[in-house]
């Protein structure tokens, strides 16, 4: 007969509780994780969705208004870039009712990635998916647009951005036209170096920013490419 210890705590009791602890609070994890992945992919349908009824809706405009005028790429356009914009905006907000921070969609064929880009890199913003840094510029404008997201969380839109390579397109499109962009450069930086917001007046410009390596924060992951 082997004999209790004698605080009377059998130890195989302590492990197997500990275990079931364990599980418990894994699968509590992993579905917590799930949800959040799940409500960003939803999120990003939704706004899919909205841009397609705002792209449909413009287009449909153009066509009446002019039928042989050819569209304009972002930022081309004179005068009409104001009013334009708040349409295009008001379409979203009638159509969604939380549109207005909805800036078009970007698109990297390499990598196999489509997401509506909103106005804002705040951490409620992010959980939804990428979002354009509001002190930079407007994709497809002469100047530094750049844009952040989540590696690892959130529908992690930005997962495989670390195989892109000097050549590859980048696509910007909203309801005004549509921007491509060949990558430049990939590369590491400090989570505290701000030199990749700099603006440009000659070039445009877009730069991806996320965390780097996946799962931690220990650097920020670049990538830089101009309009072609």
């Amino acid at each position: 007969m082997i004999p209790r210890p004698q605080n009377g705590k059998d130890p195989l009791v302590m492990l197997k509780r500990l275990a079931t602890i364990a599980f418990v609070l894994s699968l509590v994890g992993f579905g917590v994780l799930g949800y959040l992945e799940v409500s960003a992919r939803v999120s990003q349908e939704r706004m899919k969705s909205t841009w397609d009824g705002i792209e449909k809706n413009e287009g449909d405009k153009e066509k009446d208004s002019s039928p042989h005028r050819k569209p304009r790429g972002p930022g081309r356009s004179a005068n009409g870039d104001k009013q334009r914009d708040e349409r295009i905006q008001q379409l979203a907000v009638e159509k969604r009712g939380s549109g207005r921070d909805q800036l078009g969609v970007l698109s990297i064929p390499k990598i196999g990635l489509e997401q509506v880009v909103m106005y804002g890199a705040t951490p409620k913003i992010l959980r939804r998916g990428p979002g354009l840094m509001k002190a930079t510029q407007y994709p497809g404008r002469i100047g530094n647009a750049v844009i952040a997201g989540h590696r690892t969380t959130y529908g992690f839109p930005f997962r495989r951005i670390n195989e892109l390579e000097k050549g590859d397109k980048i696509i910007f499109q909203n309801s005004s036209g549509r921007m491509v962009y060949k990558v430049k450069r990939v590369f590491r930086i400090q989570p505290d170096d701000r030199s990749v917001l700099k603006q440009t007046k000659k070039k445009t410009q877009l730069t991806l920013l996320s965390c780097d390596p996946p799962f931690k924060a220990t650097y920020r992951l670049i990538v830089v490419a101009e309009a072609s």
